[in-house]
């Protein structure tokens, strides 16, 4: 008996081997999904700086393999910097800010199926990590919890000016928001 079915015995409701075989297909999506979703940013951050470059008529990321692994050097580099924080800020508010905003962006991947579902020897993979039938609801309703984040980081500053540009960036969220949640009308109608 292999040690993670023993395992499964152990903890008592999961005791078939499917739940194995789905927990195991979860992690790996989760994992994937998460990784695509980290490179894209740092390749699209990468994109960016190297266009912007040559619009400017510069020399752009072009030193760390030749510029192709500047988002690696940028990762090292803010592991390696020192954190500083405004004097006055609300300390656990201001770090959990950027949190708020972030798992919402991440979490609205979840219900986006990538390919059609996989039938293996184990049972049937769904490309999806979380199939709902209200998938779009979902994505309209957790891609807006991120304002949250926006009023929280310019709110935990105590700096009045980073209030004022928070509820600014989260009021033009909501006005878009609400051209994004209008436009679904006519496909709910037909």
């Amino acid at each position: 008996m292999s040690p993670a079915y023993a395992l499964l015995q152990i903890t008592g409701p999961a005791t078939e081997p499917g739940f194995f075989f789905w927990l195991v297909m979860t992690l790996v999506k989760l994992i994937a999904v998460f990784t695509v979703y980290m490179l894209g940013a740092a390749l699209l951050t990468l994109a960016e700086r190297k266009i912007s470059a040559w619009m400017q008529d510069r020399h752009g990321p072009n030193r760390v393999g030749k510029g192709w692994l500047q988002p690696i050097a940028d990762g090292v580099k803010n592991f390696v910097k020192e954190e500083t924080y405004p004097d006055a800020a609300n300390l656990p508010l201001f770090i959990l800010a950027p949190v708020i905003s972030f798992i919402p962006a991440l979490v609205v991947w979840a219900v986006i199926p990538f390919a059609a579902p996989w039938g293996s020897p184990w049972g049937v993979v769904e490309m999806v990590l979380a199939p709902l039938p209200i998938g779009f609801l979902f994505i309209l309703a957790i891609s807006s919890l991120g304002v949250y984040g926006i009023v929280l980081a310019g709110w935990s500053s105590n700096n009045k000016y980073a209030l004022l540009g928070g509820l600014r960036s989260s009021a033009q969220m909501i006005s878009y928001e609400i051209a994004l949640g209008m436009s679904t009308i006519p496909e709910a109608i037909s």
